[in-house]
């Protein structure tokens, strides 16, 4: 009798350790996939980071493929543009004149010598209404979830880099509820993009043109095999380039006029 108890204890003290591995294992679970998503309350709290950056990375590719096409400039264009239709896929843009001389002989002048900072305040002009509604879109998502939340927006700053775009979210958002409150500052979000490499690129044909008048885009394609470079001669010696990533298939547009000899020389 006392060995029959003996094996009912045992078996019992199994069981709640089973029971207590598996209680520990869920919560081990539950905190593993709640990771950077902290509750509050009863109510899982969205990623504010991701809310934001699923929100604009559709206007910032469109803004990206819109200035690349136009030769640095998302609405008009500051300086000189021509007329050029790139295909069906696109139909005809106005591409800024980035290097410029109308005069016979003479090489090209750089419209435009600070193109990477210009690229800068143009995607900033392309998103700046879209990453402000964004921002109060993520305000009221939370309010609609039943948090209390006090948000501050104060702009934003973009930033091109060696493939990809830096976009930096700068405000602040409190959330409370049952006596528990969080708190985030800024936001940092990074996409994916050629567009500074290729532009780097732009930039080093037009230097060359305006000191040599002549760019080997051939040459230099061989050495940089991950740019494709196409260029068009138009009947009024304007010369239109095409710089184009071929892993991102980003382009970037621009036009030139520099060197050009008279008819019958």
């Amino acid at each position: 009798m006392k060995k029959e108890m003996s094996f009912d204890k045992r078996g019992q003290m199994t069981m709640f350790i089973v029971i207590a591995i598996l209680i520990i294992s869920g919560i081990a679970l539950l905190i593993f996939f709640n990771k950077g998503t902290p509750l509050i309350g009863s109510h899982q709290e969205i990623n504010k980071k991701e809310f934001l950056e699923s929100c604009v990375e559709e206007e910032v590719k469109n803004t990206l493929e819109i200035i690349g096409l136009q030769g640095g400039y998302f609405s008009e264009s500051k300086i000189m543009t021509k007329p050029f239709s790139s295909g069906s896929t696109y139909g005809q843009k106005n591409i800024a004149v980035l290097c410029y001389n109308k005069n016979y002989f003479d090489p090209c002048i750089n419209q435009d010598p600070m193109l990477i900072q210009h690229l800068n305040d143009e995607i900033k002009l392309g998103i700046s209404k879209t990453v402000k509604d964004c921002f109060d879109a993520l305000t009221l998502s939370l309010e609609n979830q039943g948090f209390e939340v006090q948000a501050k927006y104060n702009g934003f700053d973009v930033q091109l880099l060696p493939e990809k775009l830096k976009l930096d979210i700068k405000g602040e958002i409190t959330i409370s509820q049952t006596g528990s409150t969080t708190k985030e500052k800024d936001f940092e979000i990074l996409f994916r993009t050629r567009l500074y490499d290729i532009a780097i690129v732009a930039q080093n044909i037009i230097n060359q043109e305006a000191s040599t008048c002549s760019f080997d885009h051939s040459g230099f394609m061989l050495y940089f095999k991950e740019f494709s470079i196409d260029k068009i001669r138009t009947s009024d010696s304007f010369d239109i380039f095409a710089v184009k990533s071929k892993d991102s298939y980003e382009i970037f547009n621009f036009a030139l006029r520099g060197c050009v000899i008279p008819p019958g020389v």
